[in-house]
C-alpha cells in the first residue's frame, strides 16, 4: 500500500517531474522547505475529502441508524421537517436516508443538513420516524483506500500542484479528465462488484434485461452502456418508478398470465335499500386485483348487456333503526383492552374484521375496528381512544359501520346470490410474464427514458416512434390474443331452440 511520501511522487511523476520527495514531512520543515512538500501538506486533507465526496466508494460506505436529536409528530423540530437528527460523527457526506425500497427508491425521503439547535454540531432535518442514513466515512486511514480511490486521489493532488510545478498549461485540463474517467470506472466497477439489490417486489434481475432491451430501442450500443456512466443500471433505476410503469401495462390488456375469476364477498346491500344513492350492493374488492375487467354471468363473453359496476371505498352505513342496538362491553376500556359489541339483532359479517364501528349518543363517541368475529350478534375490536363512561354497557342505536378497504359497487345479484369477477391480478414476479409483455414494458421504459438518453436533435422524435410502437404492439397483442382463445360458440335464438 503507498505511503503519503510516494502518493504525492506520484503526482509529481503525472506532472513530468523527476524529483521526488524523500519524505513528505521532514521536505516540509528544516533546511529543505521544499516548496512542493508544503503544498502537498496544505492540499491533502482538502483533496482527499473532496475525492471522497465524488463518489459512494465501497470502503467508505456505512449504513447507522440516526439519533434523534428533537422533534416529534406533535411537536416537530422546526415548520419545515418533523425530526431533528444528530450528523453522525464518523460521517463526512451523507448519500440518502434509506428505506425498505432500497437505493432504487424512485422517491426518497427528503432531508436537508442543517446547524444543530441542540448541540455545536450539524444534523439532518426530515420528517422520516426512525431514520437510518447511508454516508461516506471520513477514512484517512490509506492503508484502507482501494486502488481506484488512490489512482483519482493521485490526480487531483496533480491538478492543485501543476500551476506552481508544471510549466504545460493543458496539464490541469489533461488532469481533470484523466480524474473524471477514473470516477467513471469506480461507478462501472462498483456496479461489477457487487451485484445491486433491486427494490422490494421486484428481486428478480430480469428486470435489468427490460432497461438493456429499452435502451437498444433508444439506439444506445452496448459499448456505449459500458462508456457512458449515466447509462448504468442504477443510474437509470430512479429516473421513473419501475412498478407504475408495470402496472399501467398490466391495465392496458387482460394478459392471460394475470387473468384471475373471483367470488365475491357481499359486504352490504339486501335488495331492499341502496347503500347509496347510485348503487344496491357493495362486494370486497380481492386483494390481489389491480384491475377490475368485468362481473360475469352465465352467458359468458357473449353477454351483450354486461352488468355496470364501479370501484370505490369507504363504504359507510349509518343506522337508522332506534331497535337495532349495540351494546359495548369490556373488562378494561382502554385502547389497550378489548371492546366486545353485541347487536341486539342479526348485524355482522364473517369478513367483518377490519370494519370500524363509531358509536355516539350524540354527544361522546368511539371508534372501534373490529379483529373479531364470534356470531351474527357479537365481535371484538379495539378503541381508538378509552371508551366514555356514557358509552359503557349501553345499548346505542347511533352507530356508523365504515368499511375502508377496496369495494366493487354494483346492482347485479345472481340467482344463486354469487356475484364473480374476472380481473388482473397484480403480477410483481419477472418469471411470470410472458414475451409480448416484456417487449411491451420495454418499449414503455425506453419511450420514457428516450427524452434523457437519446443523442443529437432526434430524441423528442425517437420518443414518439417508441411510443408509437407502444400502441402497435398493444393492437398486436389484442389480436394475437383473440386468435388464440377459443371463441365460445354462439347460441342459437330461443325461437329457434323451441322449433
Amino acid at each position: 500500500m503507498a505511503t503519503q511520501t510516494e502518493i504525492v511522487n506520484m503526482a509529481l511523476l503525472r506532472l513530468g517531474e523527476t524529483r521526488f520527495l524523500s519524505n513528505i514531512t521532514t521536505d516540509a520543515v528544516g533546511t529543505i522547505r521544499d516548496s512542493r512538500a508544503i503544498a502537498a501538506l496544505l492540499i491533502w486533507e482538502t483533496e482527499r475529502q473532496a475525492t471522497l465526496r465524488d463518489f459512494n466508494w465501497p470502503f467508505a460506505r456505512k449504513y447507522a441508524l440516526l439519533t434523534l436529536e428533537s422533534g416529534t409528530v406533535g411537536v416537530p423540530a422546526n415548520p419545515d421537517a418533523i425530526f431533528q437528527y444528530q450528523f453522525p460523527t464518523d460521517a463526512l457526506f451523507v448519500r440518502r436516508l434509506v428505506t425498505c425500497e432500497g437505493q432504487f427508491d424512485c422517491s426518497p425521503p427528503p432531508y436537508k443538513i442543517s446547524k444543530s439547535t441542540v448541540s455545536s454540531g450539524r444534523s439532518i432535518l426530515t420528517n422520516l420516524a426512525s431514520a437510518m442514513a447511508e454516508y461516506t466515512v471520513d477514512v484517512t486511514d490509506i492503508t484502507e483506500w482501494d486502488e481506484s480511490f488512490t489512482a483519482a486521489f493521485i490526480l487531483r493532488i496533480a491538478m492543485r500542484l501543476a500551476p506552481g510545478t508544471s510549466r504545460m498549461t493543458e496539464i490541469v485540463q489533461s488532469c481533470q479528465a484523466e480524474y473524471q474517467a477514473l470516477i467513471a470506472q469506480a461507478v462501472n466497477r462498483a456496479a461489477a462488484e457487487a451485484e445491486y439489490t433491486i427494490a422490494s417486489g421486484a428481486p428478480n434481475p430480469r428486470i435489468r434485461d427490460i432497461f438493456n432491451r429499452a435502451l437498444t430501442l433508444i439506439g444506445v450500443a452496448r459499448n456505449g452502456v459500458q462508456v457512458d456512466p449515466e447509462l448504468n443500471f442504477i443510474v437509470l433505476w430512479p429516473r421513473l418508478c419501475f412498478e407504475e410503469e408495470r402496472d399501467t401495462v398490466m391495465r392496458e390488456f387482460a394478459w392471460p398470465f394475470a387473468k384471475k375469476y373471483a367470488t365475491l364477498e357481499k359486504i352490504a346491500g339486501d335488495g331492499a335499500t341502496m347503500v347509496n344513492h347510485d348503487w344496491a350492493y357493495a362486494y370486497r374488492l380481492p386483494a390481489d386485483c389491480l384491475f377490475a375487467r368485468r362481473i360475469t354471468t352465465a352467458k359468458g363473453k357473449l353477454e351483450t348487456d354486461p352488468p355496470p359496476f364501479e370501484r370505490g371505498r369507504v363504504y359507510a352505513f349509518t343506522n337508522t333503526d332506534e331497535d337495532l342496538t349495540i351494546t359495548m362491553t369490556a373488562s378494561t376500556w382502554t385502547t389497550a383492552g378489548t371492546i366486545t359489541l353485541t347487536a341486539s339483532e342479526d348485524l355482522f359479517i364473517e369478513t367483518e374484521a377490519g370494519n370500524e364501528y363509531i358509536l355516539t349518543d350524540g354527544t361522546n363517541s368511539v371508534t372501534i375496528t373490529v379483529n373479531g368475529y364470534s356470531s351474527a350478534t357479537v365481535v371484538t375490536g379495539t378503541p381508538s381512544v378509552t371508551v366514555p363512561i356514557a358509552l359503557r354497557a349501553t345499548p346505542l342505536d347511533g352507530w356508523t359501520r365504515q368499511y375502508l378497504g377496496p369495494l366493487i359497487f354494483t346492482n347485479w345479484e345472481d340467482e344463486d346470490e354469487e356475484v364473480k369477477l374476472e380481473y388482473t391480478r397484480e403480477s410483481t414476479d419477472p418469471d411470470e410474464w410472458d414475451a409480448d409483455f416484456f417487449l411491451m414494458l420495454s418499449v414503455r421504459v425506453g419511450a420514457i427514458l428516450a427524452p434523457g438518453i437519446a443523442k443529437g436533435k432526434n430524441a423528442d422524435q425517437r420518443a414518439e416512434i417508441l411510443w408509437n410502437q407502444y400502441r402497435t404492439v398493444l393492437s398486436q397483442v389484442q389480436q394475437r390474443a383473440g386468435n388464440e382463445a377459443q371463441p365460445e360458440q354462439m347460441q342459437d335464438a330461443e325461437w329457434h331452440r323451441d322449433r
